[in-house]
């Protein structure tokens, strides 16, 4: 594994989350941008969260953002392969004082997804503060 590529690609992705965000003109507190990939098929869906309300954001609206979020989370996905155990979850954490996080799960592809089905809130299930 190869950290300071993975620093870098981490870097480059938050800047372009920021960008995404202010070219949206949303008011955002927090936002959030999963990428998840197995064996069959990978995955993206982000939200953004504002006065405490959380908005999905669009595949169909924004798809040129989602394949530049699909294409991070490859090269993130190629570059940690050897601790995969069973899919690959990435999870770009960004706040509007422009800090980020992003976290990494490599045995379940389930984890943090975000949704507002089947009870859902939006945000990324089960992700601690």
């Amino acid at each position: 594994m190869n950290n300071e590529k993975i620093s870098a690609i981490s870097i480059d992705y938050a800047k372009s989350a920021f960008k995404f965000l202010k070219a949206i003109g949303a008011r955002w507190d927090k936002a959030f941008f999963r990428f998840s990939a197995d064996e069959s098929h990978n995955d993206c869906s982000a939200s953004y969260v504002s006065n405490g309300a959380a908005t999905l954001l669009s595949a169909i609206d924004h798809d040129a953002y989602f394949e530049t979020m699909a294409r991070y989370g490859e090269k993130l996905s190629a570059l940690t392969e050897s601790q995969h155990a069973g899919g690959f979850v990435c999870l770009l954490v960004v706040d509007s004082g422009f800090d980020y996080k992003i976290k990494f799960e490599f045995a379940d592809s389930q984890k943090w997804k975000i949704t507002k089905l089947d009870g859902g809130t939006g945000m990324p299930a089960g992700l601690e503060a």
